[in-house]
């Protein structure tokens, strides 16, 4: 807790001084140092807030040291190149384990999918993956097919059959009046 304090406590300092320096205030005269650095920390935070750590860092000059009691000093070019690896990092991590947005799912779908989960104990998410992997064909399993391909094209002439089946076509007149 100290060294975090005394690191914002020497973050403002060099920010004053940096920022005295640097920009022109438009009302100087009307304003007294304390006004000044309840701007800056003001400033500060809302940066550190909205930006995160790019934020944070955008304070401070690329030459600039952060020294922490007990520790090292470390360059602020030091601390943004890790960042920067971390957030690489974690793009590939991202990337890795991809995440799908799927909207309008039809209802019918929806309830399908949710009756499955339950009944096999399942996320949802996990009965979703499986029922798009067997849709991509990627499953490794093989799925019966119900259709009619394997027998598609073998038909074979047959008189006997051609025959029963002209009996059945026969309209018996004595039944009919």
């Amino acid at each position: 807790m100290k060294s975090s304090f005394f690191a914002v406590a020497i973050a403002l300092i060099v920010v004053t001084v940096v920022l005295s320096n640097s920009r022109p205030m438009a009302k100087a005269s009307s304003t007294t140092g304390a006004e000044t650095l309840r701007q800056l920390e003001a400033d500060f935070m809302k940066a550190a807030a909205e930006r995160g750590s790019a934020g944070y860092l955008s304070y401070y000059a690329d030459d600039s040291v952060v020294v922490a009691e007990g520790a090292p000093m470390v360059k602020i070019r030091w601390i943004r190149g890790a960042l920067n690896m971390l957030a690489n990092c974690a793009c590939d991590a991202y990337n890795k384990c991809m995440q799908y947005t799927i909207r309008n799912v039809p209802d019918t779908l929806d309830q399908s999918l949710r009756r499955i989960a339950r009944e096999r104990g399942k996320s949802l998410n996990e009965v979703a993956i499986e029922a798009l992997a067997r849709g991509a064909g990627v499953t490794g399993e093989r799925v019966r097919q119900r259709d009619l391909a394997g027998i598609v094209g073998t038909w074979r002439e047959d008189p006997a059959f051609d025959s029963a089946l002209a009996a059945q076509d026969t309209i018996d007149e004595e039944m009919w009046r």
